[in-house]
């Protein structure tokens, strides 16, 4: 491996060193964006398939954990190989020369060096002059490159994805550039799975010197499924390129199940019947094709009535399984009877799946708690899920949690609590607030004493961002007490 990839994998690794310790603020995301830009700018040095391909690989990994902490997907396209790379010519192996023949190569160069001068003095003195005599074109700069949907508004796609969904009538790409002149001829050619599909002739496009469109039109059945690379020229030269992929498949949601705790292993694809106090219901299901931009609904009934409902705009691999779930704003239980759950895509209904909430019964000889005892909050469990009981499943201190974690719950002990008491959980991540549940107890639905619990997730689905985490609880604004968790880093 080179120099500049030692560097660059070094720096790799004290940026990772960095989020394994929860170290995420503004700072590491400026440096995560400077390790980007080398990372990028390698491909100009490196024409080495092997090399190219973990540059590309480091890319992925840091522009997910960039997308994961602001929302924005960097750009992620790797330099092409400069032309003194990609043509470096191998030194001759073969046997050298009798030093009289060079003596005779030499002898005839300087005549033809002499005869050019000649021809040159020549020229300049009657004026002769062809007009060849041009200076080299300079080669524009490009600073970034999109591949999307959509109108373009001052060099900006409507919608930037790195797949399409199946049957997608037309793709648009614009080249935005730092240096550029206007009479520079430009072309551009697509390749699907390493074979020109679609080219544009050498031409001066001339956009006020600050970006290029392209469009390619597929035909009746939409742009071929497949690989793509997109190459934009400059004379002979590549300046920018980037790469996208066509579905082959449709988008299709699959296999929905449910279950009252996150682990597959008590997933139900009938109608489910849970026990009576359910505060958190889990959806999982399957999909394929499911390109970037596709807007994917999840929603809750209760008989005919929508109770829940949730849209996403879809930023997750096309193919693979999904978990999401669904609870009360105030974290009370659901009340007895049957429930729908369903899922659409772009407002079109996939498959729904039906479950039931058993009514609560309650033992004669149970003794009330005491009414006077002061509202106090006991020590926290933190786990990957929760029983109607109160009992933690996949407690944290039981076994550490991964980088695919979506969902952690806050599992405490109460007493004293009194209808109107308010309470609330804030939840951090490196120190910082990163979610708050405020609520007023009901001690008519929760009682003044028992077990209870909240739960942090991500509502797209999503896993946790890596980092170290913590929940504090407080009634009427005093801390009770502080749990922390730590999610690792997902590793490439």
């Amino acid at each position: 491996m080179s120099e500049l990839l030692d560097s660059l994998q070094q720096q790799h690794q004290e940026r990772l060193e960095q989020l394994e310790r929860g170290e995420i603020n503004e700072a590491f995301l400026d440096q995560v964006r400077t390790l980007l830009n080398a990372l990028r700018e390698a491909g100009a040095a490196t024409a080495d398939p092997a090399e190219r391909s973990h540059l590309r690989s480091l890319i992925r990994f840091w522009a997910g954990i960039a997308y994961d902490s602001t929302g924005v997907y960097p750009t992620a396209a790797l330099l092409p190989p400069a032309a003194s790379v990609a043509q470096r010519v191998e030194p001759s192996t073969g046997r050298q020369a009798p030093k009289l023949l060079w003596l005779l190569i030499g002898g005839a160069c300087v005549v033809l060096i002499a005869l050019g001068l000649l021809a040159v003095g020549w020229s300049a003195l009657f004026g002769l002059d062809d007009g060849k005599n041009t200076p080299p074109m300079s080669l524009p700069v490009v600073s970034d490159v999109a591949v999307g949907s959509g109108p373009v508004s001052e060099g900006r796609l409507q919608a930037v994805v790195h797949n399409f969904c199946r049957g997608v009538p037309e793709i648009a790409a614009t080249f935005a550039f730092e240096q550029y002149q206007p009479d520079t001829p430009l072309r551009w050619e697509l390749l699907r799975a390493g074979e020109s599909v679609a080219a544009e002739p050498t031409a001066p496009w001339e956009q006020g010197g600050q970006y290029v469109t392209v469009r390619f039109q597929g035909g009746d059945g939409g742009v071929t499924p497949g690989q793509y690379d997109l190459l934009l020229y400059a004379g002979e030269q590549i300046v920018g390129m980037q790469s996208f992929e066509v579905l082959a498949e449709s988008p299709r949601v699959l296999d929905l199940q449910t279950s009252d705790v996150p682990s597959p292993l008590n997933l139900s694809a009938d109608p489910a019947v849970f026990e009576a106090g359910l505060r958190v219901v889990y959806l999982s299901y399957s999909y394929k094709g499911l390109c970037e931009g596709v807007e994917i609904t999840h929603a809750l009934y209760r008989g005919q009535e929508l109770i829940q409902q949730s849209t996403d705009v879809w930023r997750d691999a096309p193919q693979g399984r999904r978990q999401v779930t669904f609870q009360k704003s105030d974290g009370s239980w659901f009340a007895p009877g049957y429930y729908e759950l369903a899922v659409l895509l772009d407002g079109q209904e996939q498959e729904r799946v039906r479950f039931a909430v058993a009514q609560q019964v309650v033992a004669a000889e149970e003794e009330a708690p005491l009414a006077d005892a002061p509202p106090a909050f006991g020590d926290i469990v933190i786990a990957l899920g929760v029983l109607p009981s109160g009992t933690p499943v996949m407690a944290s201190q039981d076994m550490p949690f991964d980088a695919s974690t979506r969902a952690v719950y806050a599992i405490f002990d109460y007493e004293g609590m009194q209808t109107g008491v308010p309470w609330s959980a804030v939840w951090t991540r490196a120190g910082i607030e990163v979610a708050r549940q405020d609520a007023v107890w009901n001690a008519e639905v929760a009682g003044t004493a028992g077990t209870h619990w909240v739960v942090y997730y991500d509502r797209a689905g999503s896993p946790l961002t890596a980092g170290t985490y913590g929940v504090t609880l407080y009634i009427t604004d005093t801390e009770q007490h502080t749990a922390e968790f730590t999610i690792p880093p997902s590793i490439p």
